[in-house]
């Protein structure tokens, strides 16, 4: 009786979490999307070249890298609420950064900074609702395609 309780408790916070991570990852995707657009006036703003203004993008992207690599990792030593909290911290650190970045290299690690947050939360959202569904109530090759995508 105990375990089933835990399953619907899991469950349960699982779908009020699912909103709340997607809610982070569409900010943090619609974060690079807004540079994209404003790539220019930044490079104005700063008196950058195009070339060292897209480093912007550049870094961000790579950082993104690093932390999908990690990220596996940091799940199996560090809470997930925890690693979460941690996430969404630094993003609110590293867009403060950005909107206060006297120049252009502070602005370049701030969007490092920020980059963080974005993939825990999409990967954090799969492995929640991958704990919500039972195996046994989808069908094989529906849990087997689920799997495979990872």
């Amino acid at each position: 009786m105990g375990a089933a309780r835990e399953d619907a408790r899991v469950r349960g916070a699982g779908r009020l979490m699912i909103p709340v991570l997607m809610t982070g990852a569409f900010l943090g995707s619609l974060s690079q999307n807004m540079l994209a657009s404003a790539l220019a006036a930044i490079i104005d703003e700063f008196g950058v070249s195009a070339l060292v203004g897209q480093w912007l993008t550049t870094v961000y992207l790579l950082m993104v890298g690093v932390v999908s690599a990690l990220t596996a990792t940091l799940f199996q030593r560090v809470r997930t609420r925890r690693l979460l909290e941690c996430s969404l911290a630094l993003f609110a650190v590293g867009c403060l950064a950005s909107i206060v970045a006297p120049s252009f290299w502070t602005l370049l690690v701030a969007r490092a900074i920020q980059s963080d947050s974005p993939l825990r939360y999409f990967v954090s959202a799969r492995k929640i609702g991958l704990r919500m569904a039972v195996p046994w109530t989808m069908p094989s090759s529906s849990f087997t395609s689920l799997i495979s995508t990872s």
